[in-house]
């Protein structure tokens, strides 16, 4: 359907016709000329005079013409076809069922398993499941279209993502399931799941729970081995006597392991076979733990308990890298050497005087946080450090509060931190005169009452190979209280005492090639990320010359790669390892000299696949059942297609869409205003006139 409409009001259109019949009256009826002509001659050639002018000042109107095209479109139905390494080739969807309903309708297929794609490819990870993945693509890319229907099918097993079946889809199509796989109970012992900490630190006991499965296995009996794999090779550290019960068979063991070698360590448990079982896959199963020997050990030396005290101990303690121990001026056998980093508390005091721990701070190049307060010594505290200097007047102090200096460099704090601190209440800090030192950098400056000033509140130095900072003010709990009051959490005071630690603790390192994995334990469904940076002499970073990595896995296959130029540094992202340790070796050469640079990681399998073979179909059928969908088994795809073709509401939709050509693109408007023009003319001189 067409109709021609104007840019400006339709009224306009009775001026243009006056405008045309005026023009032809005028030129045609005014004189005497064509008197002796017929009497049609001028009322014809004013009918053309007319018409032109007409259609002429119509086209100033900007005259478009709007067309409503109607498309008809059938319904869609898409099939999600499971493709985990739990379905065999033979139980999955025939050929001969998609192609009866792509005669009706229009059908998409797309396979998934731990991803959704449209076309089963050899790069796709297969060894999970997520239905509630496959699901959610259809929600999320069908919105708006005629989804006449979602056909599922797969065994109903997923171990990954949510349950499927307790979520809201915002979808109306209704879920046809078609139940795959194998619902048979057979004779099977199992490890379905070992819970354990990732994360640990050398010294430590790891406590693993083991979750042990056995179906129709009544009075037969096993052991559960636990080894740790040094160097490819297996070291038995544990057994256990596993003595099955009943048909229907589950036990927890709990394991206590001590952690007495940093790195990934690589441990695996093992499950006996029993006589006629079903598998011996999932008997099988390797987990990994990353030992850290990096605890940092901070102590926090206080002239006497203060509140500021437990709240720095409260927040510091919510890193597991970090080891807080509190002692109090007059404690006996303090060790300070034990410490990677010592926080004093209105330290030096008159009553004590730090200068012996200042010795062993430079001898150990331990870093120190000294913060300020009524009870500090302010000479002491001068002779004791040279970041800031300060000349008391008198034992007087004032409340200032915080304000971020923008131009820091050493590191930056969070978005929305330093607007919060901005607002925190004021700190008691010394009052008189401040100034810095050399090398000294400030990310906190004073404000007294509504003067911004550039005395420091917390200021940084490194000399020599050791960091250290001052916070010339206490009263920190008063922060950690506002922050908790007003945003329910002490967010932007762990960010800052937390990066205050981490900056005074972190080792400079000062080699010139670098390479490193953003951490050390990655899944085989993972891409694992290599990067390189190089310095030149000035320590800028450079990526001029080329960066060879050789990868070699401990069974001995060895990867080589070239490292692609990302800004001023290097990377390369690496996807389909298998499990295993890897070592990594970065080459390069700079003006003759050559570097190298060298890591580990490991990739641990997640083959869950493996260890759930038994077919979920209860799973399906309440997807179906909450969709208002059906469940049908594997034997029964032709009457699902069946019922598929002869439902009513599956029916084609209409969809309009609306188009607008301006009337100056068709070539027949002007044709038609030049033959009206040409016309007149050539009535005129056909008949002697001009």
């Amino acid at each position: 359907m067409e109709s021609i409409q104007l840019q400006y009001p339709q009224w306009y259109l009775l001026i243009a016709l006056l405008v045309g019949l005026l023009y032809g009256a005028f030129l045609y009826f005014r004189s005497d000329t064509f008197n002796d002509k017929p009497r049609w001659f001028k009322p014809i050639l004013g009918f053309l005079r007319s018409s032109a002018v007409f259609l002429i000042i119509f086209l100033l109107l900007d005259p478009f013409i709007k067309s409503i095209i109607e498309e008809k479109r059938n319904p869609v139905i898409v099939v999600l076809q499971d493709i985990s390494n739990s379905i065999n080739e033979s139980n999955r969807l025939s050929p001969s069922t998609l192609q009866s309903l792509s005669q009706t309708y229009e059908v998409d297929t797309l396979c998934y398993a731990t991803e959704v794609a449209l076309a089963k490819t050899d790069s796709m990870q297969r060894n999970t499941t997520n239905i509630d993945r496959a699901l959610q693509y259809v929600e999320d890319n069908y919105a708006g279209r005629n989804l006449g229907a979602v056909i599922l099918a797969s065994d109903g097993i997923y171990n990954e993502g949510g349950n499927p079946s307790y979520q809201n889809y915002n979808f109306d199509a209704p879920i046809y399931t078609i139940g795959l796989g194998d619902t048979t109970i057979r004779k099977d012992l199992s490890i379905k799941n070992i819970f354990h900490n990732q994360l640990a630190y050398l010294g430590d006991e790891l406590t693993v729970e083991i979750d042990i499965s056995a179906q129709s296995c009544k009075s037969n009996t096993s052991a559960a081995k636990l080894y740790k794999i040094v160097n490819g090779k297996a070291i038995q550290i544990g057994s256990e006597r596993i003595s099955i019960e009943s048909n229907e068979y589950f036990k927890t063991l709990e394991k206590n392991i001590k952690l007495d070698s940093p790195g990934i360590n690589h441990f695996r448990l093992s499950l006996d076979a029993i006589n006629s079982e079903s598998s011996l896959t999932n008997n099988t199963k390797d987990f990994y733990v990353e030992v850290l020997d990096e605890r940092l050990k901070i102590l926090l030396l206080a002239q006497a308990p203060h509140p500021d005290i437990a709240v720095i101990k409260r927040i510091l303690e919510k890193n597991k890298n970090y080891e807080i121990t509190t002692k109090t001026s007059n404690s006996d056998g303090l060790k300070i050497a034990d410490y990677n980093l010592v926080i004093f508390h209105n330290l030096p005091s008159v009553k004590f005087d730090i200068k012996k721990y200042d010795d062993i701070l430079q001898r150990k190049k331990i870093p120190s946080l000294y913060i300020l307060g009524p009870q500090s010594d302010i000479d002491g505290f001068n002779k004791s450090q040279s970041i800031v200097s300060i000349t008391a007047q008198g034992s007087n102090t004032n409340e200032v509060q915080a304000k971020v200096n923008g131009d820091f460099k050493p590191f930056k704090l969070n978005a929305g931190s330093a607007q919060r601190i901005s607002q925190f209440p004021p700190l008691n800090s010394i009052f008189g005169e401040f100034s810095t030192g050399a090398n000294t950098t400030t990310l906190l400056t004073q404000k007294i009452g509504d003067v911004d000033t550039d005395y420091p509140l917390l200021s940084f130095r490194e000399s020599l190979g050791m960091r250290s900072a001052v916070i010339t003010g206490d009263g920190l709990w008063k922060w950690s209280l506002y922050e908790g009051l007003q945003y329910d959490n002490t967010e932007a005071l762990q960010d800052l005492l937390w990066k205050t630690v981490q900056y005074l603790s972190l080792k400079d390192n000062k080699k010139k090639f670098r390479t490193r994995t953003n951490k050390k334990l990655y899944n085989e469904n993972e891409v694992v990320t290599i990067e390189s940076q190089l310095f030149n002499d000035n320590y800028q970073l450079i990526n001029d010359p080329e960066v060879q990595l050789t990868l070699t896995h401990d069974e001995g296959d060895e990867y080589n790669y070239t490292l692609n130029r990302t800004q001023d540094y290097y990377s390369i992202k690496i996807d389909g390892l298998k499990e295993g340790k890897y070592d990594f070796k970065g080459n390069t050469s700079h003006n003759g000299k050559k570097y190298t640079a060298a890591g580990s990681f490991n990739v641990k399998s997640i083959d869950l696949e493996m260890y759930n073979l038994t077919a979920n179909h209860a799973l399906l059928q309440q997807i179906s059942k909450t969709s208002n969908g059906k469940f049908y088994y594997a034997t029964e795809e032709n009457s699902l297609v069946n019922e598929l073709l002869v439902e009513k509401q599956l029916r084609p939709s209409l969809y309009q869409s609306n188009t607008t050509k301006s009337i100056l693109n068709f070539w027949w408007v002007l044709a038609a205003i030049m033959i009206l023009l040409l016309l007149e003319w050539f009535l005129r001189r056909y008949f002697g006139s001009y």
